[in-house]
């Protein structure tokens, strides 16, 4: 190792061993993370792209979304109702004649077959 005078350059200190080592390692980590940010940051957006244009574009014309939307009446209940009281329905918060309607929508619905076996 070559040392040089020390005192031409009076305002200059001796670096603590290990300093020029934990600054080679923070630069590069720096590169490291500003190239997983160039080239991170645009697959990102083309899987939020990617993903809004599958959730919106082609599934929501397909027949199985279209019979989704249709509202079913089993047991003298619609599908909306039994979303709407769901939670009661699991607390057993309601009447007998509701928990039964409730039941037998459930058990006779397309919809809800296919939600609860996927």
């Amino acid at each position: 190792m070559v040392r040089q005078n020390i005192e031409a350059h009076s305002s200059w200190e001796e670096c603590t061993p290990g300093t020029i080592g934990d600054l080679r390692n923070r630069l590069n980590a720096d590169r490291r993370r500003k190239s997983i940010v160039r080239i991170g940051a645009p697959i990102v957006v083309m899987a939020v792209l990617g993903l809004g244009v599958w959730n919106f574009g082609g599934s929501a014309n397909s027949p199985a979304h279209r019979e989704q939307l249709r509202e079913f009446n089993f047991g003298g209940v619609t599908c909306s109702a039994v979303q709407a009281s769901m939670q009661q329905f699991a607390m057993g918060q309601l009447t007998p004649d509701q928990q039964q309607a409730f039941t037998s929508h459930l058990q006779q619905c397309p919809v809800w077959m296919t939600w609860w076996f996927c």
